[in-house]
Formats: structure tokens, C-alpha cells, sequence
């Protein structure tokens, strides 16, 4: 075995232990340490309350994933709070809604912008419009499976690409739609655990959040070993992927 792969198989065990650690230590700094008083379920809920029952909920949705998409704010983070807020089902909706339109702003910016981004990004641009040109449906499914880079900035460089707006939208949709369930199915549980913390629960959480990253760790690598662009020359280009970016 090669040093490559055995930090990528040492990668695949830590990234997901860290994340749990974070999110069950979030829980458990929230019910045992005095952030609990600043930061409450009353407090949280009457902020929930608010948002669900203005007038203006879904409007104030969608301007948060614009704003958040601009200053590369984490959607994952967006998404998390807007299932919570108005549960599995509005919430989903809610959230795909944002992020589609968020991803939108971006291709139109990238797309408008294109002379200035290709003096910007130069040959990494080139090779995404050689991608596009072989299958533009399976580049944009690539950049939402894969955490190749920021979200806000993988929408600009597609716009940029030339790419078709219905290639854009539904490559956007098909990849998408996984994480939208993983979220929910995160934030059901989670929610679950903050209105009335249990041993159990916390364990049943961690057990899960951990499935669930091993899930679409495993998922990603199956998909990038399956996945050969070829270029210039029959060679296939290796795609890099950075697990730490939230697309």
C-alpha cells in the first residue's frame, strides 16, 4: 500500500470521528456548560418562531442563502438551521429554494463576467469548458458530488464555462438531493436530542452523523474512481477534492 492511500483510508476514519466530536460536543457544551443560559431552547425557538411565522418567512429565507452564498457563508450551515426552523418537509423546500436561486445569482455573475474571469482563472477555466464541451451535465454533477470548492465559487466558474442553464440546473438538482436528505434525517435527530437530552440519544445521534459521513465518504471516493475525464493527449485527469470546503 502506498503513502497516498494509506492517508487517504486514514483520512476517511478521522474527518468523520472530528465531525462528530464537533457536533456532540456542541450538544453537550449546550446542555452542561452556561452557554446553555445565553443560548437556550427558549431562546432558539422564539427566533424560530419569528422567522415561521412572519409573513415575509420565505422572502427572509431566500435572502439569507444570497447573502451567506456572496460571502461564501457555509450552506450546509444555512441548510441545517432552515430544516430546524420549519421542519423536514417546508424546510427542504425552503432550503432547496435558496440554494438554487443562490446558485443561480452565481452563474448569471460568472456568466456575465466571463471575459474578466477567464483573464482571472486562466487554465483551470479552460479545462472546465473542455469538460463541459464532452458532457456539461456530468461536469456540474461532478462539482456538487465532489467538494471541489466553495459553492458560491464552483456556480461562477460553471457561468463562466458557457454551460447551458438546463445542464447547470439539473446536474444542480441531482446533487443535491442526497445531501438535502442527509441533512434532514441530521437535523431531525439532532432537534430530537436538544428538547429532551438523553444518553441514548446522544449515542443514537453520534451513531448516525458518523453512518452518514462514512456514507458519503465512501460515496465520493466509488464516484471519483469511476469518473475519467479525458483530455488532450487520452490521459485522464485526476480531479482533487478537498473534504474541508462546504459546497
Amino acid at each position: 500500500m502506498t503513502k497516498a492511500q494509506t492517508q487517504s483510508r486514514c483520512g476517511l476514519l478521522v474527518r468523520p470521528i472530528l465531525w462528530v466530536s464537533i457536533f456532540v460536543g456542541m450538544a453537550a457544551a449546550w446542555q452542561w456548560t452556561p452557554l446553555s443560559t445565553h443560548i437556550n431552547l427558549e431562546i432558539i425557538a422564539a427566533w424560530e418562531g419569528w422567522v415561521k411565522d412572519h409573513v415575509a418567512a420565505p422572502y427572509i429565507v431566500v435572502a439569507a442563502y444570497l447573502l451567506g452564498g456572496f460571502i461564501f457563508f457555509p450552506v450546509t450551515i444555512l441548510t441545517f438551521a432552515t430544516v430546524l426552523t420549519f421542519g423536514p418537509l417546508l424546510g427542504n423546500l425552503y432550503a432547496l429554494a435558496g440554494w438554487l436561486l443562490s446558485a443561480t445569482a452565481g452563474f448569471g455573475i460568472g456568466y456575465l463576467g466571463r471575459s474578466q474571469f477567464e483573464r482571472l482563472a486562466g487554465s483551470p477555466l479552460d479545462r472546465l469548458k473542455l469538460d463541459t464541451r464532452r458532457n456539461a451535465l456530468l461536469a456540474v454533477l461532478t462539482a456538487r458530488v465532489l467538494p471541489i470548492a466553495p459553492f458560491m465559487l464552483v456556480n461562477l466558474f460553471i457561468g463562466a464555462s458557457c454551460i447551458r442553464f438546463r445542464d447547470f440546473m439539473l446536474g444542480s438538482l441531482l446533487g443535491r438531493a442526497p445531501g438535502l436528505l442527509a441533512l434532514t434525517l441530521v437535523g431531525y435527530q439532532f432537534e430530537t436530542v436538544m428538547r429532551a437530552p438523553a444518553k441514548e440519544k446522544f449515542v443514537l445521534f453520534a451513531v448516525m452523523v458518523t453512518f452518514l459521513l462514512l456514507a458519503y465518504r465512501w460515496f465520493t471516493q466509488q464516484f471519483r474512481q469511476r469518473l475519467v475525464i479525458q483530455v488532450d493527449g487520452g490521459e485522464p485527469r485526476e480531479i482533487r477534492v478537498n473534504p474541508t470546503v462546504s459546497l
